[in-house]
């Protein structure tokens, strides 16, 4: 394998990891330190798929074909979501903001989600995976 296609597949797998712990530690700061009142289920659904991603990023950066797989499907979804969000066709209510404004962290995830889906949907990539 290619340094560079190494380097992506590591660099991936801290990111993702990274965005699954940091969004875990600050849904506990948020709710603990600052006391935030969002509902029980959206909180659990945000910790739920932080815990995801992390548990995929820690797969990744020991290249597991699942992990691929899965992290493929989910940034799908991820893309898929705020599309028909942005189109209206879903409506957040109350918004899952947390420390990041929706906008913001709209655009970001959009381009991370679908750097992922064009990197790991790669063959050669693909191959490094088991």
């Amino acid at each position: 394998m290619r340094k560079i296609e190494n380097l992506g597949i590591i660099s991936f797998g801290y990111i993702e990891a990274i965005i699954g712990a940091g969004t875990i530690i600050s849904l506990f700061v948020a709710k603990v330190a600052w006391g935030a009142t969002k509902p029980l289920g959206i909180l659990s659904f945000v910790g739920l798929t932080a815990l995801a991603s992390f548990i995929l990023g820690i797969g990744i950066l020991k290249y597991k074909m699942w992990a691929r797989r899965f992290l493929i499907f989910f940034s799908g979804y991820i893309v898929l979501t705020k599309l028909f969000i942005y189109l209206g066709v879903i409506k957040l209510s109350p918004p899952f903001e947390i420390l990041i404004p929706s906008s913001i962290k709209n655009i970001i995830s959009v381009i991370y989600h679908v750097g992922v889906i064009l990197f790991l949907g790669n063959e050669n990539i693909r191959r490094s995976f088991k």
